[in-house]
């Protein structure tokens, strides 16, 4: 039976929603080249209002009322808008494409939602005929993504498209989102906040094909749609760059207050929570070394660093060797009170529990040689560092993509480790750093594989892996209750993405036992994901704090006497010493000459953040242990770090 389609056109309408942030964009410029609302419910006279008479033919989609406003409904199934072909709506430089949309809460299978703009006649956004698009990503969360698409109208290569995503905080709930491809890169807005951009070339395809809204040939969209404006031209979008950290819609003046807090204890020498608190990981000539074999004469340095904290892996990424008895870490803690100003805090790796089938490369993540003696390779409770990696690869061979069920023992020594860790951090009054990285690089984090593997169900490998998180959270209760922990990435905030996500599902139930039972634990998410440890313009890192707010105010205030976050970064004097990967994050035009240039980078990350994780490792040929190179560098870094608070005192 064929749809009844009915003619509906564009109504100039505001696009401010009552009770949300406002997106306010630029007034210069010429007006839209499509303009679609709906929200009064004038279905019979509804006209293209921008002049250019680009009527749109409905098919199927209903005309709901949703929140005191009309909306048009789409089924998911086969309901679409259809505008005709127009030389108006031929883009090959820029656009700007403004959505009102409501997703619905459960996008599972490819036909469940996609809106579609402008879409090929296959109806998939690498069709020939596909120029750009805003469509719901696929998912138990979903997101929303955007393209442009450029080369030949003729070809077929899926790598001509360039795309900007992000995940949906809130499903069911209105989204302003707005897609502007400008001369040289292609953005994403959400909610008053930008999300995301990347480079494109400056022409794109422009298609001939009708434009769609909602889908066809299988996939389309789910929920309600109230707006749809177009331009052929890319719009200034103004936004705010800054979510106010804790009290989420609290008073500037309860900002500076917090600012003022975090920073007067640097004048004071003295710590008032919460503070910042710096960590630095000693790699080097010793990054295999595991907490135990660290010597006086390494932390000596350190003694006179501006970092609160260091740290030290409890054991080597790759070593399955039993966990050491208590006694050990006891007298640890007793040396280590006698020779460190700085607190301690001990690294633990969830590596442990994760698959590897063979030794990793020669060279990667620890084989390293002191420069003192090129010829000895370092050692680990008196093996050689391949030796220990020979040693224990049978171990994570026997592992079915995550020991979640503890079947090679994998998860028992884990717990054990956790445990060591805590005791250590209780001791020490410091606290733990949760390394959650797959270092063996056979995507652990996926809730799908591992369900896989295991020969479960997705959703017994959730539960049991909210099962871990609240056993983790447990053995705290029993042994440092208030232990903060700084989880160097949790992807909570994309936790049910791609089928889910096996730590952010350890993550949340630690979460949900702390807050169950009352424990004082706190969860730090660190921020190695999102802000990560390079950032090539101030403006970029804003953007990326901003956007952290926005994807875990639902976790804060979900979980707001146990879960925080922190930032993260990688700082530098010489960038002549760079290594590879860290010159390719800082790009060919490096900012960053001296330490003195990471001053309002570290201004940002100070007033959003209590916990700063400064990566310090060999990628910046800085050795924090080492008294010939640390002292000058320490110096220096204390420097930047008071005058960048003395300007935060100066700003407010």
């Amino acid at each position: 039976m064929q749809k009844r389609c009915q003619i509906v056109g564009v109504l100039l309408a505001s696009l401010l929603l009552a009770g949300s942030s406002v997106l306010s964009i630029s007034a210069e410029g010429k007006g839209p080249v499509l303009y679609f609302d709906v929200s009064e419910g004038e279905r019979e006279t509804l006209v293209d209002k921008s002049g250019n008479g680009n009527n749109g033919v409905v098919c199927g989609a209903k005309l709901e009322k949703e929140n005191g406003k009309y909306a048009l409904d789409f089924d998911g199934i086969d309901d679409y808008v259809e505008v005709r072909d127009s030389t108006a709506l031929r883009f090959d430089k820029e656009f700007t494409l403004e959505v009102m949309v409501k997703p619905c809460k459960v996008l599972k299978e490819k036909g469940s939602g996609m809106l579609r703009l402008l879409a090929g006649k296959d109806g998939e956004y690498w069709s020939p005929e596909s120029a750009f698009g805003l469509y719901v990503k696929e998912g138990q969360s979903g997101g929303f993504s955007g393209y442009a698409r450029y080369g030949s109208r003729n070809a077929t290569n899926q790598n001509d498209i360039y795309a900007v995503s992000c995940p949906v905080r809130e499903p069911e709930t209105w989204h302003k989102v707005c897609l502007v491809k400008t001369d040289t890169k292609l953005k994403m807005f959400v909610d008053s906040m930008f999300m995301a951009e990347t480079k494109v070339p400056e022409k794109i395809i422009a298609s001939g094909r009708p434009l769609r809204i909602g889908g066809n040939q299988g996939r389309f969209f789910k929920g309600f749609i109230r707006e749809v404006r177009l331009f052929d031209y890319a719009r200034e979008i103004k936004c705010d760059s800054w979510r106010s950290p804790r009290k989420f819609e609290s008073s500037k003046l309860m900002r500076l207050v917090r600012q003022v807090k975090n920073i007067c204890w640097r004048f004071e020498k003295k710590m008032i929570l919460p503070r910042i608190v710096m960590v630095t990981s000693l790699d080097g000539f010793i990054s295999s070394t595991p907490l135990l074999d660290v010597t006086a004469k390494q932390i000596k340095p350190l003694n006179d660093s501006p970092f609160d904290g260091i740290t030290f892996a409890l054991m080597d990424h790759y070593s399955a060797q039993p966990p050491v008895d208590k006694d050990v870490i006891m007298k640890k803690v007793a040396e280590l009170k006698k020779i460190s100003s700085r607190p301690v805090w001990v690294r633990v790796n969830m590596n442990r529990i994760y698959q590897r089938a063979k030794l990793p490369s020669a060279g990667y993540c620890t084989t390293y040689y002191d420069e003192k003696q090129p010829k000895t390779k370092l050692s680990c409770r008196g093996l050689s560092v391949d030796e220990v990696q020979r040693q224990s690869t049978p171990c994570f061979a026997s592992i079915k993509a995550v020991d979640i069920y503890d079947e090679a023992g994998a998860l028992s020594d884990f717990y054990r480790l956790w445990e060591l860790g805590l005791i250590f951090a209780g001791r020490m009054r410091s606290g733990i750093i949760l390394d959650m990285e797959d270092y063996h690089g056979l995507d652990a984090y996926s809730v799908a594989k591992v369900a896989k593997a295991q020969g479960k169900s997705s959703e017994e490998v959730i539960q049991r892996c909210r099962e871990i998180g609240a056993n983790l959270a447990d053995i705290a209760a029993k042994t440092y209750p208030e232990t903060p922990v700084i989880a160097l990435f949790t992807l909570m905030a994309e936790i049910d993405r791609d089928g889910g996500k096996t730590i952010a599902h350890i993550c949340e139930g630690m979460l949900m036992r702390a807050k169950e039972k009352r424990i004082p634990l706190k969860l730090i998410e660190g921020g190695e994901w999102e802000v990560g440890y390079v950032n090539k313009t101030i403006e970029g890192l804003e953007a990326k704090i901003a956007r952290r707010w926005y994807w875990y105010r639902p976790w804060l205030e979900r979980f707001p006497d146990n879960f925080f976050l922190g930032g993260t970064i990688t700082l530098w004097d010489d960038p002549s010493k760079l290594s590879a990967w860290t010159k390719a994050d800082a790009g060919e035009n490096n900012p960053f000459k001296s330490l003195e240039d990471f001053k309002p980078f570290l201004k940002a990350l100070f007033s959003n953040y209590d916990y700063i994780w400064i990566y310090q490792p060999t990628c910046i040929d800085y050795k924090p242990y080492d008294p010939e190179i640390a002292p000058a560098f320490h110096r220096k870094l204390e420097k930047v770090i008071d005058e960048t608070a003395r300007e935060m005192v100066n700003d407010l």
